[in-house]
């Protein structure tokens, strides 16, 4: 009996390895140079590689983002730790292959026309995605009157100092603007150098009264990658027959595990403008 259990748990294994050797990966997009060495070409979007794939880069930046049926979103890039002597940096596919955790913060289905009467239940408090470098959000009246004397302060730390900014509002719609927000004198610094945001609602003018909205991280898309990662992701699941309802929920799910939750109204807007792609 022992024997016997031992030969079933062998067997199990042995079935085990072979399932993640034929684990199929979908190039979703490639940053920098990659080359598939057993596939003797240049990793590109939309190639498909298991792990017996052999991969060399050309430098520690290089990267690729890659999609599984079976288990989800990876990011695949070279190991960290290597020699100063190596001049190239080659591995196994299974050896630089890492999953990327999926995001717990659920998008906002806020409907184009409303207003906001909650910044912390738009934004949400963690990462939030902007697609591009502006985005407008209507505010409710009644919640948060803007003039001259109430209006939004984006507030965040830079090289340990204080850096408000007073949030640009057309009547009752916000703008934050990357360029504006993320200028310090005559420099634009990154958002990326930046670890949480914190935007005020000011009551009055001399600034006693001021209300803390929300708390969050702001990921400004670049809308170029976001196109291509979309392009992408529209061939791979089209390719399965799936309906356009389907493949817009698979979009959905991965800016949500990639850069955060999203405004679903201005992402729809966004694919039928760049891609022509309507749910």
């Amino acid at each position: 009996m022992k024997y016997l259990l031992a030969f079933f748990v062998f067997l199990a294994s042995i079935h085990f390895l072979h399932a993640q050797q034929q684990e199929v990966y979908n190039i979703i997009r490639v940053q920098g140079n990659i080359f598939n060495v057993t596939q003797n070409k240049a990793l590109a979007k939309g190639d498909k590689i298991t792990s017996k794939d052999k991969l060399k880069f050309e430098n520690k930046e290089a990267k690729a983002l890659a999609i599984s049926s079976k288990s989800g979103k990876f990011v695949i890039s070279p190991p960290q730790k290597t020699s100063p002597q190596e001049k190239e940096i080659v591995a196994f596919l299974t050896n630089v292959i890492l999953p990327i955790p999926k995001n717990a913060a659920l998008s906002t289905r806020f409907v184009a026309g409303n207003s906001v009467q909650e910044l912390a239940s738009y934004f949400g408090t963690s990462t939030y995605g902007i697609i591009g470098n502006k985005l407008s959000v209507k505010m409710s009246k009644e919640s948060f009157p803007m003039n001259d004397n109430q209006f939004f302060i984006y507030r965040y730390e830079y090289q340990e100092k204080a850096v408000n900014k007073r949030i640009a509002f057309t009547n009752d719609t916000l703008t934050f603007q990357k360029e504006i927000l993320y200028k310090i004198g005559e420099a634009e610094i990154s958002p990326d150098m930046v670890k949480k945001v914190d935007i005020y609602y000011m009551k009055d003018a001399q600034n006693k009264n001021a209300e803390l909205a929300v708390t969050f991280m702001p990921v400004f898309i670049n809308e170029d990658i976001l196109k291509e990662e979309c392009e992408s992701l529209i061939k791979l699941y089209q390719g399965k027959k799936q309906t356009n309802s389907q493949v817009y929920q698979e979009i959905l799910l991965y800016i949500q595990d990639l850069y955060g939750r999203v405004d679903e109204s201005i992402l729809k807007v966004w694919l039928k403008s760049k891609l022509n792609f309507e749910v």
